[in-house]
């Protein structure tokens, strides 16, 4: 789960694996938690997260 300290519109998430490879892209539209599901196997992720202006985050999942 994430959390942001406020709400975010039109959010665009994307999970890729260690290859780059995309396993999901999602857009969420209004909210300040998000819920991120992994139906992969154990291993490193990076989530990638982009507002509407273009303002990146990645964050490093290890699911275990």
């Amino acid at each position: 789960t994430l959390e942001f300290e406020r709400e975010y519109n039109g959010l665009h998430i994307m999970l890729r694996n260690v290859l780059g490879q995309e396993i999901n892209t999602n857009v969420v539209r209004s909210h300040n938690r998000i819920e991120v599901q992994i139906n992969e196997s154990n291993g490193m992720y990076f989530l990638e997260i982009a507002d509407r202006d273009n303002h990146k985050a990645v964050l490093k999942i290890i699911k275990q």
